[in-house]
């Protein structure tokens, strides 16, 4: 557990600092009743991470995903103007996908077959979440925070989407490249928008990477960088007015346990999961979170396989690296998304 995230995290358990950004962010003054509610999930999810931190690996994903929702919980109340626990939706706001049929095969063959493994959103916490860090979006491209005001948009509820599509994203997982499956992610160089002149994104890759094509179908126009001072590998250009950008929002997703030589997350524009939805990166993190602690907490045969070098196991690697990942990544995203909300993106 990063000391320094967590002690920023201790400000969520201070009834006086909650009140304080509570009256920052709405305008209004947070009764004790919604104060005790923020506190009180934000002191559960601190000890969830603690547990998992010593935990075995047995059980540390299912340790995890509890810190996560817990923290996500206090989150949610945070943003949420009106209503307390009484509003949130019940549930995860997850469910899984056939998991049964997938994973009924021989211990090899259902190992070899979790990357498969989907969810689909409902109701629940993760669409309560994902309305309020939608609603607030500041994406964060190394030292820059850049606003992007949008319309109030609704994401549709029964999207499903499968393990290997969010592993695919997030260049953090990647540990061995493959020749079979192309990237879905390219790493960003600089990102200009305002709603006067659309979007400006330079990306370190070629024209022809599967990500700049995606973008080049859906409107965006590509064009190599020219670049007197770095002549080292392709550059491109993508730009979009501010209709196109906004009508096929990028897919924004940075690293968190890879980072820049300056120690900054590294920024990356990836695949869209779906044409018309835009995920926070909070949100894509607890569906890593999610699967990771289903997994474990009702297939443990299949989960201590994959520990105990069974055939079948290729994606441990990527596994590991998924729940690394999630221990990193949440506690700064959730820091992250309240010094937005409160102090602003300048």
């Amino acid at each position: 557990m990063n000391s320094q995230v967590w002690q920023s995290l201790l400000h969520l358990e201070s009834r006086d600092t909650v009140t304080d950004w509570f009256e920052r962010i709405h305008g209004r003054q947070l009764n004790a009743r919604r104060s005790k509610e923020i506190i009180a999930s934000a002191r559960q999810g601190r000890e969830y991470f603690r547990s998992a931190d010593t935990a075995s690996f047995t059980v540390r994903p299912l340790l995890a995903f509890y810190g996560v929702a817990s923290l996500c919980r206090s989150l949610t109340l945070l943003h949420r103007k009106d209503a307390g626990e009484e509003g949130l939706k019940q549930g995860h706001g997850l469910e899984t996908v056939a998991w049964s049929s997938t994973l009924s095969s021989d211990m090899p063959a259902a190992l070899a077959s979790i990357n498969k493994l989907r969810v689909r959103t409902c109701g629940g916490l993760f669409s309560d979440l994902l309305a309020v860090t939608s609603a607030r979006r500041v994406l964060h491209i190394y030292d820059r925070a850049i606003a992007v005001s949008v319309d109030g948009e609704e994401q549709s509820l029964g999207r499903e989407i499968s393990f290997s599509d969010i592993l695919d994203r997030l260049p953090d997982i990647e540990t061995v490249p493959s020749t079979e499956r192309p990237r879905r992610w390219i790493r960003l160089k600089a990102l200009d928008y305002s709603p006067e002149a659309g979007a400006t994104i330079a990306v370190y890759g070629s024209a022809e990477h599967p990500v700049c094509v995606e973008y080049a179908k859906a409107g965006f126009v590509v064009s190599a960088e020219e670049d007197p001072y770095d002549r080292g590998g392709d550059r491109t250009v993508l730009t979009a007015d501010s209709a196109t950008f906004r009508r096929y929002f990028p897919q924004f997703l940075d690293t968190r346990v890879i980072r820049t030589v300056g120690g900054l997350p590294s920024a990356h524009i990836t695949s869209k999961f779906h044409q018309d939805v835009w995920f926070s990166q909070i949100s894509v993190t607890y569906m890593v979170s999610y699967i990771l602690g289903m997994l474990a907490r009702y297939y443990p045969t299949h989960w201590s396989a994959l520990m105990g070098g069974e055939k079948g196991d290729a994606i441990w690697p990527k596994i590991n690296a998924a729940q690394v990942y999630v221990e990193a990544a949440l506690p700064e995203l959730i820091v992250e998304s309240i010094s937005d909300s409160v102090f602003g993106s300048d």
